[in-house]
């Protein structure tokens, strides 16, 4: 069950999982403040925000574990983050998607076609799936991506155990229904153009053997 907090909240999150909607929404229900023109100030990184005066200002944002592309300053900002924790009054979110060859499938259409909301849709647009772009959809990029994910979310849950900081973990499925409405970008039927079995048992593998969800299923665990 997700829990409602009126304080301010960093929602952690990877592509494709309902993040934006469900952040938004969440905002909304618990009268939190937050920038409406840009709820991911700080993704990609940018030498003109400094993270500890940001943070002062109290307000709730989203911030992506993977990026698109990685690169040496968005280790560096995650680790500011990570090193302001215990002087902040923030509630912490993680965000994922328990199906990950769908999470996938989305995620290369987009980066495919660049159809990113119902708003980006075109037919002429969508012709370019019938070719996937290659690095995307490549083993080694879709499953680094994921395990990357994974990785960051076991480091946050360690630190937020360590500092006592109060979160929660939220799986795509709960954060749909909390949204209450359709908030995908109406392409789904297009994905079943592509298949890519292999991967998809690697992704599943990665998912389920790794240390976050073995975190999530133990019987000790009683995070929403």
């Amino acid at each position: 069950m997700i829990k409602d907090y009126s304080k301010p909240f960093i929602l952690w999150a990877s592509p494709r999982t309902a993040s934006s909607a469900f952040f938004y929404e969440y905002a909304k229900r618990n009268n939190i403040e937050i920038m409406k023109s840009n709820h991911e100030p700080l993704s990609p990184p940018s030498d003109k925000v400094k993270i500890e005066d940001f943070l002062k200002k109290q307000i709730s944002f989203k911030f992506m574990l993977v990026g698109y592309n990685q690169h040496l300053k968005e280790y560096y900002q995650i680790q500011q983050l990570y090193n302001s924790f215990p002087a902040l009054d923030y509630n912490h979110i993680i965000i994922y998607r328990k199906d990950v060859y769908a999470r996938h499938k989305s995620l290369l259409f987009s980066l495919t076609t660049d159809i990113w909301h119902s708003k980006h849709f075109t037919e002429s647009k969508c012709k370019n799936w019938n070719n996937p772009n290659r690095f995307f959809a490549s083993h080694k990029d879709s499953t680094g991506k994921l395990k990357r994910a994974l990785d960051k979310s076991v480091e946050l849950i360690d630190i937020f155990e360590k500092e006592n900081l109060n979160y929660q973990i939220v799986e795509f499925e709960d954060a749909c229904k909390y949204i209450g409405k359709d908030t995908s970008q109406g392409t789904k039927a297009y994905y079943d153009d592509y298949e890519d079995l292999e991967l998809k048992q690697k992704l599943e593998d990665i998912f389920y053997g790794h240390e976050f969800y073995k975190r999530i299923k133990s019987p000790s665990y009683t995070k929403a």
